[in-house]
């Protein structure tokens, strides 16, 4: 069994769950430790002196031109303060028939500190977080002089919190750091620094949706586990620290669109654990860890269209997942990666042109899914993940023609998703899932000859993705999908999409298929489908069909 503390860090980790295809690389993470995070290589002293200096030289010039920007803002915000200040000194403004005018005069300076909440939300450096945290305590004050009081109280909350995390993470960090420079041969100091570090980069991705800035602060606690490990080589529990750093990197890589770099930390993370498994078969952590990798790996060889690998992958998973699950049939986690496991083959099986194999695997994953969802009624992700494998097996349905379980499979899927969105008003995520199954509705009324209603749920779709701040491939891949079916329908004169859109719909399709492959998608295979038949003749389509068949054979060529 795990620690407890590697399944809290993990599950705030996951600052959203990717459908259950690609879950593999996010939910997986969570059996997998104590959270230490990254890839790092090991540079030469006198390279490492090198870069330093150039690195230091950088920095001057950055922290020169960061001074010129604080000093400017910290005018601004001095400004506003004054505007606001005034206008509580002007007595005259209290009499009520001056009331209107105050409250527009208060409402304009409380419009400058939300501007300053855009500006200074993503920035992870205390004196921003500080700076944020006092712009929301002078907010809260001008909400409660508007006459806003529930609002002012959230507002105050914020601030508050913010207070608290920065105060956290700077006692921690700089404690944990004196401690470890004082001691530089004590392992326990420097792995509580690793610990800040992973801290901090959590924060940066669960909390403020920063996966580049939170891989930066993985790496520094990479950097501390990879010296620490290299001085003790033979301490089982550094050596499953590094294991964890290689594997929780290969995800962080993941949500920053670097697949080839997410795979090289994936495989890395794969071949400790296998060590560790082979040299300590009675520990589920090290099996947990390796099956992870697995299917980790699995999924990034999918996504660049290597489906033979992808399944012997997650094959060996699920042999792994299976002898967890039935020795340790009361840990969900097991059973929730046994269900994905069981999941994935069923997708390879699909595109490899077994849809009666594909099926028995999906249902068995559903049966599992089914069970979890029912025994777990408060967790959400049980739900989410059940309504993505009943979409799956609808779709599966569509496509050999037998609509009328298809469409049980997919009504059942949708009405899981319109559930958990009105249960969560916190995140887009529910959102963004609720997009999935109306685009596999819509996509599996265009095959059933349903036109109108096909155009309705796709159309749904994307107005339900639009309000995803930053979709990943497959997302961009799918939305290019449901726009080309759009397009595709405008042929059909019982669908309701006309000429005009037709063509809106084309051009959106092929621009947001450029962003897909750019952002990583290369399954050239799905643009041979007909759900492209619209956008097939087009320059820029046929560019891009050329531009990811080039990097196909490139990558199988490595």
């Amino acid at each position: 069994m795990l620690a407890t503390t590697a399944t809290a860090i993990a599950e705030r980790l996951k600052r959203r769950r990717v459908r259950l295809g690609a879950a593999a690389t996010l939910a997986v993470a969570l059996v997998v430790g104590l959270g230490s995070v990254l890839a790092v290589q090991r540079r030469a002293n006198t390279e490492m002196a090198a870069a330093n200096g150039k690195l230091a030289a950088k920095n001057d010039d950055l922290e020169a031109e960061r001074a010129k920007v604080e000093q400017r803002f910290d005018m601004a915000r001095k400004a506003i303060a004054a505007f606001h200040t005034t206008i509580d000194e002007q007595q005259e403004l209290g009499n009520e028939a001056f009331r209107p005018l105050r409250t527009k005069l208060l409402t304009a300076a409380a419009g400058f500190y939300r501007e300053l909440e855009v500006l200074l939300a993503n920035e992870a450096d205390p004196k921003s977080r500080a700076a944020l945290a006092d712009g929301y305590f002078q907010l809260a004050e001008l909400t409660v002089k508007i006459g806003d009081q529930t609002e002012a109280l959230a507002v105050y909350r914020k601030a508050l919190a913010l207070r608290r995390e920065l105060a956290a993470h700077l006692r921690a960090r700089d404690l944990r750091q004196k401690l470890a420079d004082a001691n530089p041969t004590v392992t326990a100091f420097q792995n509580d620094l690793a610990q800040s570090h992973i801290e901090i980069g959590i924060e940066l991705q669960d909390q403020m949706g920063k996966p580049t800035e939170a891989l930066a602060a993985f790496r520094e606690a990479l950097a501390i586990r990879q010296k620490v490990y290299d001085a003790n080589p033979t301490v089982i529990a550094f050596k499953s620290d590094l294991a964890n750093s290689y594997y929780n990197i290969g995800v962080m890589l993941r949500y920053a669109d670097q697949p080839e770099e997410s795979l090289a930390a994936s495989e890395k993370a794969r071949d400790i654990y296998q060590e560790l498994a082979d040299a300590n078969p009675a520990v589920n952590g090290f099996q947990g860890g390796l099956a992870a990798s697995h299917q980790c790996v699995a999924w990034l060889l999918g996504m660049s269209g290597k489906r033979e690998e992808s399944l012997a992958a997650d094959q060996k998973a699920l042999m792994i997942l299976q002898k967890l699950a039935d020795a340790n049939p009361a840990v969900t986690q097991f059973q929730s990666d046994l269900a994905q496991s069981h999941y994935n083959i069923g997708r390879w099986l699909e595109e490899g042109g077994q849809p009666r194999e594909s099926l028995a695997a999906k249902q068995r994953a559903l049966e599992i899914y089914q069970k979890l969802a029912d025994a777990n009624p408060t967790v959400p992700s049980y739900r989410s993940d059940l309504a993505s494998i009943e979409n799956s097996i609808g779709r599966l349905h569509a496509k050999e023609g037998r609509f009328a379980e298809a469409f049980v499979a997919l009504d059942a899927g949708l009405a899981i998703r319109e559930k958990l969105v009105a249960a969560d008003t916190k995140t887009t995520d529910d959102t963004n899932y609720l997009g999935y199954s109306h685009a596999c509705l819509g996509w599996a009324r265009v095959r059933a000859g349903q036109p109108k209603e096909a155009a309705d749920d796709l159309l749904k779709a994307v107005e339900l993705w639009a309000k995803t701040a930053d979709p990943d491939a497959e997302d961009l891949f799918e939305q290019a999908r449901a726009l080309a079916l759009l397009a595709n329908l405008g042929a059909d004169p019982k669908s309701s999409v006309t000429a005009d859109e037709t063509k809106g719909f084309a051009d959106r399709a092929a621009a947001t298929l450029a962003e897909a492959i750019k952002a990583g998608w290369v399954q050239p295979a799905e643009l041979r489908k007909p759900d492209f038949d619209a956008v097939r003749d087009r320059a820029d389509f046929q560019k891009l069909q050329v531009e990811m068949a080039a990097a196909r054979r490139s990558d199988s060529a490595e």
